[in-house]
């Protein structure tokens, strides 16, 4: 009966903390929760999910596995501690893998590519973004090819 009650006050309290069905921000706290961004070269935010059928959970994902890829191959044990060229030449490897996921939708990305990494902080009981630019990627294959007549 405790476990019907719990179910109803989530599923009517939905968004509202502590009732939050969204795991990541119902336990706020002193570290940062962290979200990724990819957004065009106006710095428009693009559904990139949409166009790639990538989450940007799962972009923000690649993008780290390639840093730290790169960064061991330079050398550097922290990927976290790369150097901006490192990051850039990631971030120019996740878009264009995007680039072809956008082709096999018959979709279009645009021609410049912009990753940011945003934190989210609890403070004095109200919550602070912060959204960092990491690097920008030039897509040369112009996205999706024109449907043959």
């Amino acid at each position: 009966m405790a476990m019907v009650a719990v179910i109803a006050a989530c599923l009517i309290g939905r968004d509202s903390y502590p009732l939050n069905n969204f795991p990541m921000y119902s336990d706020p706290g002193p570290q940062p929760s962290q979200f990724t961004v990819v957004a065009d070269g106006a710095d428009q935010p693009l559904d990139i999910r949409a166009i790639t059928g990538e989450t940007s959970a799962k972009v923000g994902k690649k993008y780290v596995d390639a840093r730290n890829t790169f960064a061991r191959v330079a050398g550097i044990r922290e990927g976290a501690k790369a150097t901006p060229e490192i990051k850039q030449k990631a971030w120019q490897a996740v878009a264009e893998r995007l680039e072809r996921l956008a082709v096999r939708r018959k979709k279009k990305l645009p021609a410049v590519l912009r990753l940011k990494i945003g934190d989210i902080y609890q403070e004095n009981g109200s919550f602070r973004e912060v959204i960092t630019p990491v690097a920008e990627a030039h897509l040369t294959g112009g996205g999706a090819k024109p449907a043959a007549p």
